[in-house]
């Protein structure tokens, strides 16, 4: 069983100061610092980091050592993504690299869900998980960005999925009651909106 909510393993594209003044020099430093920010609760500024974390990301293998692509699967071990299996130094930097996005990804998700910034939560989760379908933070991640912008079905499928292969998870039970009682109170209240229509008519 693992903790979906409470574990931030290592983005989106955002716009950020000069590099020369990030705090953090490298993706490993600076998803560290974001790691910190978010148990701090400084979600906002957790986001950011984050965000350079994935810039940092090399994006061919010019003036990378195999030293950067060790630290590069050290940080994927960190994260909880395992290793890539690549053995060519170029495919095994595009596996990493790709993998490192997906749970920097699905971190970003967590943050904004802590936002409140659902939209953007959904965003990055399936991002995540077009990269990683098998990545179950970031479809859990889905799932509460879509209770949260009122697709409970959608949340619910997700939710009863990922219960069936982890049938002992309390997160994911509370989450299903979660979407039962939102369901119960939009019922509730169309019910009471249907009502009140009524009587304005005149029906009752």
């Amino acid at each position: 069983m693992f903790s979906i909510t409470g574990d931030c393993e290592c983005v989106c594209s955002v716009k950020y100061e000069n590099p020369q003044s990030w705090k953090c020099g490298n993706s490993r430093s600076c998803q560290q610092e974001g790691n910190r920010l978010f148990k701090e609760k400084n979600y906002q500024k957790a986001r950011l980091t984050y965000g350079k974390a994935i810039a940092f990301i090399p994006i061919s293998k010019d003036n990378v050592t195999p030293y950067h692509v060790m630290g590069m699967m050290e940080q994927v071990d960190e994260c909880g993504g395992g290793g890539s299996g690549a053995e060519e130094n170029e495919d095994e930097l595009t596996l990493l690299g790709k993998k490192l996005r997906g749970l920097l990804r699905s971190n970003l998700a967590m943050t904004e869900l802590k936002l409140g910034r659902y939209q953007e939560a959904l965003r990055n989760a399936e991002a995540a998980l077009v990269i990683d379908p098998e990545n179950r933070k970031a479809s859990f991640r889905k799932g509460q960005a879509l209770m949260y912008t009122g697709f409970l079905e959608k949340a619910r499928k997700i939710f009863k999925d990922a219960a069936q292969a982890d049938p002992q998870n309390i997160e994911l039970r509370k989450a299903l009651l979660e979407v039962d009682t939102r369901e119960k109170a939009a019922k509730q209240k169309e019910r009471k909106r249907f009502q009140g229509k009524l009587t304005k008519d005149g029906i009752f």
